[in-house]
Protein backbone atom coordinates (compact mmCIF):
# COMPACT_ATOMS: atom_id res chain seq x y z
CA UNK A 1 0.00 0.00 0.00
CA UNK A 2 1.42 3.34 -1.02
CA UNK A 3 -0.18 6.57 0.20
CA UNK A 4 -1.15 9.11 -2.44
CA UNK A 5 -2.09 12.73 -1.71
CA UNK A 6 -2.52 13.90 -5.30
CA UNK A 7 -6.25 14.64 -4.97
CA UNK A 8 -5.77 16.34 -1.57
CA UNK A 9 -2.87 18.41 -2.90
CA UNK A 10 -4.93 19.44 -5.94
CA UNK A 11 -7.85 20.39 -3.68
CA UNK A 12 -5.76 22.73 -1.54
CA UNK A 13 -3.71 24.16 -4.40
CA UNK A 14 -0.40 22.35 -3.96
CA UNK A 15 1.38 21.57 -7.21
CA UNK A 16 4.42 19.31 -7.00
CA UNK A 17 6.68 19.10 -10.03
CA UNK A 18 9.29 16.45 -10.68
CA UNK A 19 12.45 16.98 -12.68
CA UNK A 20 14.34 13.89 -13.69
CA UNK A 21 17.16 12.94 -16.01
CA UNK A 22 16.07 9.32 -16.49
CA UNK A 23 12.72 7.53 -16.47
CA UNK A 24 13.61 5.76 -13.19
CA UNK A 25 15.19 8.78 -11.53
CA UNK A 26 12.22 10.02 -9.50
CA UNK A 27 10.60 6.78 -8.39
CA UNK A 28 7.64 7.22 -6.06
CA UNK A 29 6.00 10.47 -5.01
CA UNK A 30 2.98 10.91 -2.73
CA UNK A 31 1.93 13.80 -4.97
CA UNK A 32 1.74 11.86 -8.25
CA UNK A 33 -0.22 8.77 -9.32
CA UNK A 34 1.87 5.61 -9.20
CA UNK A 35 3.72 5.27 -12.50
CA UNK A 36 3.23 1.87 -14.23
CA UNK A 37 6.99 1.46 -14.67
CA UNK A 38 7.60 2.07 -10.95
CA UNK A 39 4.72 -0.29 -10.08
CA UNK A 40 6.17 -3.06 -12.26
CA UNK A 41 9.70 -2.67 -10.88
CA UNK A 42 8.38 -2.65 -7.31
CA UNK A 43 6.22 -5.75 -7.87
CA UNK A 44 9.16 -7.53 -9.49
CA UNK A 45 11.33 -6.71 -6.45
CA UNK A 46 8.65 -7.92 -4.02
CA UNK A 47 8.25 -11.18 -5.94
CA UNK A 48 12.03 -11.69 -5.98
CA UNK A 49 12.31 -11.14 -2.22
CA UNK A 50 9.33 -13.43 -1.55
CA UNK A 51 10.82 -16.14 -3.77
CA UNK A 52 14.14 -15.91 -1.90
CA UNK A 53 12.23 -16.12 1.40
CA UNK A 54 10.29 -19.22 0.26
CA UNK A 55 13.45 -20.98 -0.94
CA UNK A 56 15.40 -20.26 2.24
CA UNK A 57 12.60 -21.28 4.58
CA UNK A 58 11.89 -24.43 2.53
CA UNK A 59 15.57 -25.37 2.57
CA UNK A 60 16.00 -24.68 6.28
CA UNK A 61 12.74 -26.35 7.36
CA UNK A 62 13.07 -29.31 4.94
CA UNK A 63 9.78 -28.41 3.25
CA UNK A 64 8.81 -27.76 -0.34
CA UNK A 65 8.36 -24.17 -1.48
CA UNK A 66 4.67 -25.01 -2.09
CA UNK A 67 4.27 -26.06 1.54
CA UNK A 68 5.93 -22.87 2.78
CA UNK A 69 3.90 -20.75 0.37
CA UNK A 70 0.64 -22.31 1.58
CA UNK A 71 1.33 -21.20 5.17
CA UNK A 72 3.24 -17.98 4.47
CA UNK A 73 1.33 -15.68 2.09
CA UNK A 74 2.48 -12.57 3.98
CA UNK A 75 0.76 -13.67 7.19
CA UNK A 76 2.17 -13.00 10.63
CA UNK A 77 2.16 -15.94 13.03
CA UNK A 78 2.35 -15.93 16.80
CA UNK A 79 5.28 -17.86 18.24
CA UNK A 80 3.05 -20.69 19.47
CA UNK A 81 1.34 -21.04 16.10
CA UNK A 82 4.71 -20.95 14.31
CA UNK A 83 5.86 -23.91 16.44
CA UNK A 84 2.63 -25.82 15.68
CA UNK A 85 2.97 -25.42 11.91
CA UNK A 86 6.70 -26.12 11.83
CA UNK A 87 8.09 -22.68 11.04
CA UNK A 88 10.24 -22.62 14.20
CA UNK A 89 11.62 -25.36 16.46
CA UNK A 90 11.16 -23.65 19.80
CA UNK A 91 10.51 -20.28 21.40
CA UNK A 92 13.17 -18.15 23.06
CA UNK A 93 15.00 -14.88 23.03
CA UNK A 94 18.41 -13.77 21.82
CA UNK A 95 20.23 -15.40 24.76
CA UNK A 96 18.56 -18.73 23.99
CA UNK A 97 19.53 -18.43 20.31
CA UNK A 98 23.16 -17.68 21.20
CA UNK A 99 23.32 -20.61 23.60
CA UNK A 100 21.78 -22.89 20.95
CA UNK A 101 24.30 -21.70 18.33
CA UNK A 102 27.15 -22.36 20.78
CA UNK A 103 25.78 -25.87 21.37
CA UNK A 104 25.64 -26.49 17.60
CA UNK A 105 29.22 -25.21 17.39
CA UNK A 106 30.17 -27.64 20.20
CA UNK A 107 31.53 -24.95 22.49
CA UNK A 108 30.64 -23.66 25.89
CA UNK A 109 33.35 -21.04 25.85
CA UNK A 110 31.82 -17.94 24.26
CA UNK A 111 31.02 -14.38 25.14
CA UNK A 112 28.92 -11.61 23.68
CA UNK A 113 29.77 -7.98 23.30
CA UNK A 114 27.37 -5.07 22.89
CA UNK A 115 28.14 -2.26 20.47
CA UNK A 116 28.67 0.64 20.59
CA UNK A 117 30.59 0.42 23.83
CA UNK A 118 30.39 4.17 24.44
CA UNK A 119 29.39 7.33 22.75
CA UNK A 120 32.25 9.23 21.16
CA UNK A 121 32.74 12.84 21.99
CA UNK A 122 34.57 15.61 20.17
CA UNK A 123 37.80 15.11 22.18
CA UNK A 124 37.91 11.42 21.15
CA UNK A 125 37.58 12.36 17.49
CA UNK A 126 40.39 14.93 17.76
CA UNK A 127 42.59 12.38 19.52
CA UNK A 128 42.27 9.99 16.56
CA UNK A 129 43.81 12.68 14.36
CA UNK A 130 46.68 13.20 16.78
CA UNK A 131 45.31 16.47 18.08
CA UNK A 132 45.70 16.75 21.82
CA UNK A 133 42.84 18.09 23.89
CA UNK A 134 42.87 21.84 23.53
CA UNK A 135 41.50 24.53 25.71
CA UNK A 136 39.32 25.64 22.84
CA UNK A 137 35.62 25.09 22.91
CA UNK A 138 33.93 23.12 20.17
CA UNK A 139 32.34 26.39 19.07
CA UNK A 140 35.72 28.12 18.78
CA UNK A 141 37.19 25.25 16.75
CA UNK A 142 34.24 25.23 14.36
CA UNK A 143 34.38 29.02 13.97
CA UNK A 144 38.06 28.82 13.14
CA UNK A 145 37.60 25.96 10.64
CA UNK A 146 34.46 27.30 8.95
CA UNK A 147 34.93 31.02 9.30
CA UNK A 148 32.52 33.37 11.08
CA UNK A 149 29.96 33.65 8.25
CA UNK A 150 29.82 29.91 7.57
CA UNK A 151 29.52 29.22 11.28
CA UNK A 152 26.44 31.47 11.37
CA UNK A 153 24.94 29.46 8.49
CA UNK A 154 25.63 26.25 10.43
CA UNK A 155 23.83 27.69 13.46
CA UNK A 156 20.84 28.62 11.28
CA UNK A 157 20.71 25.08 9.91
CA UNK A 158 20.81 23.68 13.44
CA UNK A 159 17.94 25.95 14.50
CA UNK A 160 15.90 24.97 11.44
CA UNK A 161 16.44 21.27 12.16
CA UNK A 162 15.01 21.73 15.65
CA UNK A 163 11.73 23.22 14.39
CA UNK A 164 8.65 21.00 14.57
CA UNK A 165 5.53 21.01 12.44
CA UNK A 166 4.78 22.90 9.25
CA UNK A 167 6.97 25.97 8.84
CA UNK A 168 6.95 29.00 6.56
CA UNK A 169 10.48 30.40 6.53
CA UNK A 170 11.68 33.29 4.44
CA UNK A 171 14.79 32.69 2.32
CA UNK A 172 16.73 35.43 4.07
CA UNK A 173 17.80 36.46 7.55
CA UNK A 174 16.73 39.73 9.11
CA UNK A 175 18.96 41.20 11.82
CA UNK A 176 17.74 44.26 13.72
CA UNK A 177 20.34 46.09 15.77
Amino acid sequence: MLPNFKQLADNIGINAEQVKTHQNASGYSVFEPVDENFKNITLESIESIYSTFLNRVASGRKMTTSQVDSIAQGRVWTGLDAVKIGLVDELGGLDNAIAYAAKLGKTDSYKTKNFPEYEKNFDDILAKFGIAKMNLSREAILKEELGEENYKVLEQIKRANQLKGVQAIMPYSLNIN
